[in-house]
């Protein structure tokens, strides 16, 4: 059973067991109250401003932000990190939860370059193909090979054999992003065949003269 105290300046003195539920919520007790588990001697503070308690010494986060690419997320101790820390990406910005502190930032943006194959080849009568395209993502630590996909059912290519120019018609909507940790745009260089007219080789002096 949950046991209330206050000291001098209203902050909130709790007892009570590690089963018992804390209260939370903004605005439920006094920010920077107490609460004591009893039977293992853990003691929790109250953040006013989050609703949430936190272990006493725990460190907790106090700012996230973007470093090379990646997410960094700084504590109340002054350490970091930058491995493994997984946001929550909500319209533009970028959200961190531990130990019941919320951080945020701006979400990360990446544009990937999606720029199809060309071939331009002189009319021969045979069939010239393009096949294929390739990605750049503007941060390298977004993974073109496993954070996005190609949406079509077979590699993308065109063909053609007369003269003139065809496109592979790649799209912006022929991508998808895999990774949700990112603000991802694609952009597109669609890729094409271009077959040119084959010079009109001159005549032979010799047979002319012939004739």
């Amino acid at each position: 059973m949950i046991s209330y105290t206050f000291d001098k300046q209203n902050y909130a003195e709790i007892v009570g067991l590690s089963t018992d539920t804390k209260p939370e919520g903004i605005g439920t007790v006094p920010n920077g109250s107490l609460f004591t588990e009893i039977e293992t001697g853990k003691k929790y503070r109250f953040n006013g401003e989050t609703g949430k308690w936190i272990e006493q010494n725990a460190k907790y986060p106090v700012k996230l932000e973007e470093a090379s690419g990646a997410y960094k997320v700084t504590y109340s101790d002054n350490s970091t990190k930058t491995d493994d820390v997984e946001v929550t990406v909500v319209g533009t910005k970028a959200y961190y939860e531990e130990n019941g502190i919320l951080v945020s930032c701006d979400a990360i943006e990446v544009t990937v370059a999606i720029v199809g194959d060309t071939e331009t080849a002189t009319y021969d009568g045979e069939a010239h193909t393009a096949s294929g395209y390739t990605a750049t993502p503007s941060k390298n630590t977004y993974s073109v090979a496993n954070d996005m996909e190609y949406l079509g059912e077979e590699t993308p290519s065109v063909s053609r054999t007369e003269v003139g120019k065809s496109m592979m018609g790649l799209t912006a909507d022929d991508f998808k992003n895999l990774n949700d940790q990112f603000i991802v745009t694609f952009t597109v260089t669609d890729g094409y065949v271009e077959i040119e007219e084959a010079e009109e080789q001159p005549s032979d002096p010799v047979e002319n003269a012939d004739n």
